[in-house]
Parts: structure tokens; C-alpha cells; sequence
């Protein structure tokens, strides 16, 4: 029968009465460790010894539960910067497209331009005509009357 020895309260400093016989998960764990759990006769050969393993062991745990969460964190990190990357990738291929789109705009526009700038001129220039036909007309009509 496995004799009770003294460990680490994984809350604080204070000792509780536990078995300092690592689990079989813990010991099946390839990950945990690399080196086996301390013979389960240290406790009844040294007791002192037996207590600091079983803590070495819980703060090791600890160590260990630490890294994997933020591993698991890093990984989660990683995973949304590549979303966001994705999304960055695509806003700018359609920032792309609607820069393109508005130069067609600017350049459709300019050529209206051109067009309305050119029509005006015609504008001008067939009443300029107009009014100068005009006025000869009148004068010409001005002149008939005056000879009958």
C-alpha cells in the first residue's frame, strides 16, 4: 500500500497530504516528458526527496499547461492573422479594380467634355452665322423698301 507523502498545492505554497505517484496519463503523456516518473519506492526510501520530485513534477505540469496554452493561443493568433491577411489580399485587389474603374470614369468624363466643349463651338458658330445671315437679310429687305 502506497504510504501518503506531502506535495505542492498547485493553489500556493502549502503542503497537502497526496500520492506522489504521477498518474497513467501522466505518465503515458510522450509530450509531458522525456524521462520516466521518479520509482514509486523514493517515498518510503526518502520522504524529503519523494516531496520535492512530486513538486518538481507539479510545477513542471504547471510550466507545461502554461506553454500549450499559449502555444494554443499563438496558433489561434497565427490562424487570424492569415484570415486577415486573406482579407487585406482581397480589399486591395478591389482596390484595384475601383481605381481602374474610376480612371474609366475620369476618362469617359473627359471625353464628354471634349464633346460638349466641341458642340458649343458648333452652337456658336451656326448662330454667329444665323445673326450675320440675319442681319443682311434685313438689311437687304431695308433696301427693297426703299427703292419701291
Amino acid at each position: 500500500m502506497d504510504a501518503p507523502t506531502f506535495c505542492c498545492d498547485p493553489e500556493g505554497d502549502e503542503n497537502t497530504e497526496s500520492n506522489a505517484i504521477p498518474s497513467q496519463t501522466e505518465r503515458c503523456d510522450p509530450e509531458m516528458t522525456t524521462e520516466k516518473a521518479p520509482p514509486a519506492d523514493l517515498e518510503q526510501d526518502d520522504p524529503k526527496l519523494a516531496f520535492q520530485a512530486a513538486r518538481i513534477l507539479g510545477l513542471y505540469r504547471r510550466l507545461w499547461e502554461s506553454c500549450m496554452s499559449k502555444r494554443v493561443g499563438s496558433e489561434r493568433l497565427e490562424q487570424t492573422n492569415q484570415e486577415l491577411r486573406k482579407e487585406n489580399k482581397r480589399l486591395e485587389n478591389e482596390k484595384g479594380l475601383l481605381l481602374a474603374h474610376h480612371d474609366e470614369q475620369l476618362s469617359q468624363f473627359d471625353h464628354l467634355n471634349q464633346a460638349l466643349d466641341s458642340s458649343r463651338e458648333r452652337l456658336v458658330s451656326i448662330l454667329n452665322d444665323w445673326e450675320q445671315c440675319s442681319q443682311s437679310e434685313v438689311r437687304g429687305l431695308m433696301n427693297c423698301e426703299r427703292e419701291h
